[in-house]
């Protein structure tokens, strides 16, 4: 039994069933962007469990060398939707940070695709066969780091500094549960990534790549918000729902003449006993 490929198959088919469900709320909405980008997200986390499933169980280096680019791609895309996402939801955000971060996650792609090797090794030069503590085998790439890797490690640097301002921000107009739950999680997730990823790079720490740990927690957690969400503007349209029918009812039976006039003073609506006292129909009094 492989609990590699089966932790990380987990990992990526929540993902792809929260980036479905978000995508069908957005196509049902009108003006929430933010599922769009959550929806993103979501999708390009899974890619991520995907890769770094393949990576850990490939030796081959040419097959690697595509992964790793792979790799990169997803992650740049989970990070900038995530990034957009925050800026949608919290409603703040400094313009400069996230498009500074999109802008830096762009020019590393071009050379993640571009240059030789990708965005973190300019070439791999070797494959490591390492054991997890439960004694599964798994592959460590080695290889020449690419200077250009810090435009990732900066748009990380950036992001965290994104979220804390725009969680502060967000706390102080009052919205302080989207705040600390939304905001303490991916600030928590993206620090423990951004740690993890340069020492496994560096081959100083001996794990697997575990950022699409980090990203489908960051996922979960803002779907359970943007669920609660969901279920409260729904709570409420049943209650107004339910408060209209309750005062169509009342304005059907009760023994009084009432009428709804617009702002020039023609009749909108009559109910049934103006309607019965008088003998006009709604449509000869409008």
């Amino acid at each position: 039994m492989s609990w590699l490929t089966i932790i990380w198959s987990m990992l990526a088919a929540a993902s792809i069933v929260i980036g479905l469900t978000h995508l069908f709320l957005w196509r049902r909405s009108t003006g929430r962007d933010e599922f769009l980008f959550s929806s993103l997200m979501a999708f390009a986390a899974g890619g991520v469990a995907l890769t770094e499933l393949a990576i850990a169980k490939t030796p081959h280096l040419a097959t690697l060398q595509t992964l790793m680019r792979l790799g990169n791609l997803a992650t740049g895309v989970t990070v900038v939707a995530m990034v957009w996402f925050l800026h949608r939801y919290l409603g703040t955000g400094r313009r400069f940070l996230r498009w500074g971060i999109t802008v830096l996650w762009a020019s590393g792609l071009v050379v993640n695709f571009l240059a030789p090797g990708s965005l973190v090794f300019t070439e791999i030069t070797g494959v490591r066969e390492m054991t997890t503590f439960w004694g599964e085998p798994y592959h460590l790439i080695q290889g020449t780091g690419n200077p250009f890797r810090y435009l990732a490690d900066l748009a990380s640097v950036l992001v965290t500094v994104f979220v804390i301002e725009a969680s502060i921000r967000a706390w102080r107009v009052g919205r302080r549960r989207r705040a600390g739950v939304v905001g303490g999680a991916v600030t928590f997730f993206i620090v423990a990534a951004g740690i993890h990823t340069p020492l496994v790079d560096a081959g100083l720490v001996k794990t697997p790549y575990l950022i699409s740990l980090a990203f489908v927690a960051i996922v979960i957690a803002l779907n359970a918000e943007l669920v609660r969400d969901v279920s409260l503007a729904y709570r409420q349209a049943r209650e107004i729902l339910a408060g209209q029918r309750r005062w169509k009812s009342l304005l059907t039976n009760i023994r009084l003449a009432i009428m709804d006039l617009d702002p020039a003073g023609k009749i909108r609506y009559a109910n049934p006993f103006f309607l019965d006292r008088t003998g006009y129909t709604l449509a000869q009094v409008q």
